[in-house]
């Protein structure tokens, strides 16, 4: 049907706006079948220095089985499928794009929080601080990684707005208003951005470490000839190459 191809444009042009994955990852590929598999990495890391010292072990890399998500859904399209001409989509096709680009961040998190090298337990159980992020950044320090992204729901990023623990955005170029509403600023050297998936958690780790592979977007009608459903489909999957990169820490 001639509407899908304009559907698709239309939801494609929204995430564009919407979407700040790119912000929280080093690649993001798009792949032509769901990513099951990613690399896997262990060894010795960081700089060593010291004469006489015998060469470190070497860094083995092998794979990593992942689950591909859907981060689509299906709409009950109704009467408006017969004539979509007549009705103005355009508030509902940027609705789709904007569940896409949240949904997708589920899919990071949650990749994240599975292959986590470390869990910690906040302080504090009422409330994130700084001291629970430096023993989280402490930790992947010590392994040889450099953190430099922090994930939290919003209620945790509003904690630490309350106690202006965060510098906010605003201080730093222009250059930083383009990574998205989700972006709130820095904290101890983090740049860090809250998603409503992460209900209590606080995920610290290095960006550059991290691969997140999809499909392209999908959508379809389930019946072309009588529609009763809009299927939007993309499938999406990710991992860290170092699980030693990644900490989370529960509130």
């Amino acid at each position: 049907m001639k509407y899908l191809a304009d559907f698709k444009r239309q939801i494609e042009d929204g995430y564009g706006r919407h979407a700040y994955l790119n912000n929280l990852v080093f690649a993001v590929h798009t792949v032509p079948d769901p990513a099951s598999t990613f690399p896997q990495g262990n060894g010795p890391t960081g700089a060593r220095i010291g004469e006489g010292e015998a060469p470190p072990e070497s860094y083995k890399v092998s794979t990593r089985a992942v689950t591909p998500y859907d981060i689509g859904f299906r709409i009950e399209v109704h009467d408006w499928a017969k004539a979509p001409g007549t009705v103005h989509l355009g508030t509902l096709m940027e609705l789709i794009a904007t569940r896409l680009a949240e949904n997708e961040v589920l899919v990071l998190a949650e990749g994240l929080t599975k292959a986590a090298g470390k869990h910690f337990q906040a302080t504090n159980a009422l409330r994130l601080s700084k001291v629970d992020l430096r023993n989280a950044i402490q930790w992947i320090g010590g392994n040889g990684f450099q953190p430099n992204r922090v994930l939290v729901s919003p209620d945790l990023e509003a904690q630490l707005m309350l106690k202006d623990e965060i510098i906010e955005k605003w201080h730093f170029p222009n250059t930083m208003a383009d990574w998205g509403n989700h972006h709130s600023g820095k904290i101890d050297g983090l740049d860090l951005f809250w998603n409503f998936s992460l209900k209590g958690r606080a995920i610290v780790y290095e960006s550059f470490n991290v691969s997140f592979a999809k499909t392209d977007f999908k959508v379809a009608f389930d019946d072309v000839k009588a529609p009763a459903e809009l299927i939007i489909q993309c499938l999406c999957s990710c991992a860290p190459l170092d699980e030693r990169s990644v900490a989370v820490i529960t509130v």
